[in-house]
C-alpha cells in the first residue's frame, strides 16, 4: 500500500507498527533506489558525451 495511506491509518489506530515500519522501509528503499538510478543515468549521460567528443562541462549543471 501506499506510505501515505499506512500513516493515515496508523495514527487513526487502525494498523499496528510493524505494518508502518514496514510501509516506512519499503518508501525509504523506493527513495533510494531513484536517487541511486537518477546518478546512474547522469555517469550514462557524461560517459555518452565524453565518447561522442562533446566538452563535458558545458553539460553540468
Amino acid at each position: 500500500m501506499h506510505f501515505l495511506t499506512i500513516s493515515k491509518k496508523y495514527d487513526a489506530g487502525i494498523v499496528d507498527n510493524v505494518v508502518y515500519l514496514d510501509a516506512l522501509s519499503s518508501q525509504t528503499t523506493a527513495k533510494a533506489l531513484y536517487e541511486t538510478s537518477l546518478n546512474d543515468l547522469e555517469v550514462a549521460f557524461a560517459t555518452y558525451y565524453y565518447y561522442a567528443g562533446k566538452n563535458i562541462e558545458e553539460f553540468i549543471r
